[in-house]
């Protein structure tokens, strides 16, 4: 199970492969998704909706994720992260 892309050509979405949802925003770019991702420090279905989209924000002003997200809060969402995998 994991996020997944899914396009019409023009606009892109994030979709988590194990419920079939959709996450927020939109992407407009064809490579957008894909950079997003890698920017994530963790898993785009660990986070809330309204956050995801905050974090996309602010990844489109070049921000880096320890910069929004702080140092502490990545060692913290890591430990969700291993509890929704399952370790």
């Amino acid at each position: 199970m994991s996020v997944e892309i899914l396009t019409d050509g023009q606009r892109h979405v994030l979709i988590d492969s194990n419920t079939d949802s959709a996450l927020r925003p939109v992407f407009w770019g064809d490579d957008e998704p894909d950079k997003f991702l890698e920017w994530l420090a963790h898993d785009a279905r660990t986070y809330q909706p309204h956050h995801l989209a905050f974090l996309v924000d602010e990844w489109r002003k070049g921000l880096t994720y320890e910069q929004v997200e702080g140092p502490q809060a990545a060692s913290a969402n890591a430990s969700i992260c291993g509890a929704i995998a399952g370790g």
